[in-house]
């Protein structure tokens, strides 16, 4: 069966359907990020973040939860094996939107030191916003998961030794209510990316909230009898998430209906995609879109704006052509990224500094 065949190699190898799931959350924040290719804007494609934290709290406990428990690995170590994991890709799209933006502001002659200290904190992953606008990461606004994931997965490294797993699950229910909350007061979970207390706690709190209760599930859920009814089910549980993802919007309820979703739903789904398809071609394209993921997440905006000036001519008469080509361009492309160089570059990293990173590391918010 499909549950017996997924966990035949108990916490090891890839989740193809996480890796699926991923690369099809990754295409629809693309879509979201690029309206103006398309007729209509999925409403609730801001929730492919929240996947997007469960799945990587889910793999980085199937990955590295025990022996962090067993103190066989320490939580400086797991934090290099994470910038490892992270930064190489991070690194490129930082560089291109970097450049694009210094030769725009050169372009104007308006270059001066805080559009320089802008870059440079951005190279190092840290928010800074000395240039205007609302956004924690002007040069790339999806950079915003990626800080809240890095300093979540530091506390999950620091604590998941010495808290008790009640202990971390009292931290997530203290999580979603700050998400139920925020969530009913804003109308909606589409925050954690501007500058201002309510957005940056919200950021907080839904990588929280997905990261530790996805480690904890992983951990735990594996024993319920509902657990093993829902693996029997992946295909149903990737049709579901990506219908919430372009779901519309519920107006009034929005703020409810997505703390339901997050809190309720989302994790749910997220239990039946641990398990393997029958088909291995199947596999093997489930895990190409999961390879595209983290490059698509974190060259989506600024590739867009290149798409939009190279398609320029065509974007009045013709925008959804020069959209289709410019995701098919991008899957392409990224999927080379990710086997050609990203992933090397990994290997080579962990081969010099140690940290025995495994392939189950696939589920990380980028």
């Amino acid at each position: 069966s499909v549950v017996d065949s997924a966990h035949a190699s108990v916490r090891t190898g890839r989740l193809p359907f996480m890796d699926g799931v991923r690369g099809l959350a990754a295409l629809l924040i693309l879509v979201r990020h690029n309206e103006e290719f398309w007729p209509g804007e999925p409403f609730h494609t801001y929730l492919a973040v929240d996947v997007f934290f469960l799945l990587s709290g889910y793999v980085i406990s199937r990955a590295y939860g025990d022996r962090l428990r067993s103190g066989a690995l320490t939580a400086g170590r797991f934090m290099a094996i994470r910038f490892i994991r992270l930064y190489p890709m991070f690194l490129l799209s930082a560089l291109w939107a970097g450049s694009y933006f210094v030769a725009s502001m050169l372009h104007r002659g308006e270059f001066g030191t805080g559009p320089l200290l802008t870059v440079l904190f951005m190279l190092f992953m840290l928010p800074v916003n000395l240039v205007g606008g609302a956004w924690l990461f002007p040069l790339n606004v999806p950079y915003w998961s990626l800080f809240f994931e890095i300093v979540v997965n530091a506390f999950y490294a620091l604590v998941v030794r010495r808290w008790s797993s009640r202990t971390i699950l009292a931290i997530v229910g203290v999580a979603a209510a700050v998400l139920a909350v925020d969530g009913l007061r804003r109308g909606g979970l589409d925050l954690g990316f501007k500058w201002n207390v309510l957005s940056i706690t919200a950021g907080l709190a839904r990588a929280t909230f997905g990261i530790l209760l996805g480690a904890w599930l992983e951990r735990h859920a594996g024993a319920w009898r509902l657990t093993r009814a829902l693996r029997a089910h992946p295909w149903l549980a990737l049709a579901a998430l990506v219908l919430i993802m372009v779901s519309p919007g519920a107006g009034a309820w929005n703020g409810l209906l997505d703390a339901v979703l997050v809190v309720g739903v989302l994790p749910v789904c997220v239990l039946a995609l641990d398990a393997l398809p029958r088909d291995a071609t199947v596999g093997r394209w489930l895990m190409a879109l999961g390879a595209a993921s983290y490059p698509l997440y974190v060259l989506h905006a600024p590739a867009g704006i290149i798409a939009r000036r190279l398609g320029a001519a065509w974007m009045t008469t013709h925008p959804l052509l020069v959209g289709i080509v410019y995701v098919l361009v991008m899957l392409a492309l990224c999927i080379f990224l990710e086997r050609r160089i990203d992933e090397p570059v990994r290997r080579r990293l962990q081969a010099r500094f140690g940290g025995g990173a495994g392939r189950t590391d696939s589920g990380a918010a980028g």
